[in-house]
Formats: C-alpha cells, sequence, structure tokens
C-alpha cells in the first residue's frame, strides 16, 4: 500500500550509508568499539604488571631489555648515567654544560642526537636507573596514546627492585631534590623577571 511504500522510503532515506542518522550509529559503535579495546589493554597491563612484566622503550640508554623480559645494564651507556649523576649531584654542574661536555668528547646517544639539557634531565629523573620501574606512563585511550603523569586516563603501576641500578638511591633521591629546587628558582627568577619588565612598561 502507499502507507507502507511511504514508510519504507522513509527508511531507506535515513539509513542509506551517506545519512545522518546512518554516520551518527556508526560513530558512535566505533568510539564504543575503541573503549573497549582501551579498557581490554588497560587490563592487560594490570595483570601483566601484578605478574611483575615490565615494558620499556628501546632508547633507554644504559639498559637493554632482554629476551627474558628483563632489564639488563649496557656497561658502556651505564658508565655514561653515573657521570652525568656523579657530575651534577656532586659536581654542581647543570644540565646544559654536562650535556656540552659529552657532545664534546664525543659520546654518542642511543639516537644519535646530540645531547642537550632537556635529555640530561629526562635522565636524571628516569627512576629506572634506581632499579625500579613506573608502569602506565602512557597508554591508549579512544584509539590515541596519552601521557599519563596522574593516572587520569589508566592506573600507574610503580615496580620497585625489578633489576640491577646503575646508581643508588641516595644518589638518585639527591638529584630530584637538586632539580626541585633549581626548578623553584627557575620559577622565581621568571616571575622577577615579568615583574620587572612590566614596571618598566608602566614607568614608559
Amino acid at each position: 500500500c502507499l502507507l507502507s511504500r511511504g514508510l519504507g522510503d522513509v527508511y531507506k532515506r535515513q539509513f542509506q550509508p551517506t545519512s545522518e542518522i546512518f554516520l551518527t550509529i556508526a560513530a558512535t559503535i566505533a568510539e564504543n568499539d575503541l573503549e573497549v579495546d582501551s579498557a581490554r589493554q588497560r587490563w592487560s597491563i594490570q595483570h601483566r604488571c601484578e605478574n611483575g612484566w615490565i615494558s620499556v622503550g628501546s632508547g633507554l640508554f644504559g639498559l637493554k631489555l632482554t629476551a627474558d623480559n628483563e632489564l639488563e645494564i649496557v656497561p658502556e651507556e651505564a658508565a655514561v648515567i653515573r657521570y652525568i649523576y656523579e657530575s651534577y649531584v656532586d659536581g654542581g654542574i647543570g644540565s646544559k654544560k654536562i650535556a656540552d661536555a659529552l657532545n664534546a668528547a664525543g659520546v654518542q646517544s642511543r639516537n644519535g642526537y646530540p645531547w642537550d639539557a632537556k635529555h640530561i634531565i629526562g635522565l636524571l629523573r628516569n627512576e629506572k636507573y634506581k632499579g625500579d620501574v613506573i608502569m602506565g606512563k602512557s597508554v591508549r585511550h579512544f584509539g590515541e596514546y596519552h601521557k599519563n603523569p596522574n593516572a587520569e586516563y589508566a592506573p600507574r603501576y610503580y615496580m620497585e627492585g625489578t633489576h640491577e641500578a646503575i646508581v643508588d638511591r641516595d644518589m638518585w633521591e639527591a638529584a630530584q631534590r637538586i632539580l626541585e629546587e633549581r626548578s623553584r628558582n627557575h620559577c622565581r627568577t621568571r616571575i622577577a623577571h615579568s615583574f620587572t619588565l612590566s614596571l618598566i612598561h608602566i614607568s614608559e
């Protein structure tokens, strides 16, 4: 009948692959699939962490992951890590000067790029050099990888004593205190500089 044919035409128009309703439904399904995939990944990481599984990037200077899923020290690179910590903590040398010294000595980084202050600070903050591992620093959420410093997207797992340390805990903790103090001083300097510039601008 005309009524049934009319309803059929409406149905066909609404559920064509290019129709708004069809695209909305498809987007909802895709979003749900991504969330299910992210949840599955988080559960897998949690399960494996609880059983002592660890994962690190291939570019971690000073350490390498063996086929048995264990972190192993790379001796020649570990000597560089110790030099960095000792220079920073005992020698009072800043990250930029340490980077300059490594470049001048021809020491190669893992990725082949020149050393810089940011790279040195990253090594000084890395807990793996004292023998621990934090899992969940970055996670996949809705199909994209995100940094996860505050466990916003998934739990983080601190695993203590997972491998042989390159520097002792006292040295590592001392480096963190210096990093924090220098960060506070840098912030105070920037605030004071901004305030001075504001006064100059007002006086003009």
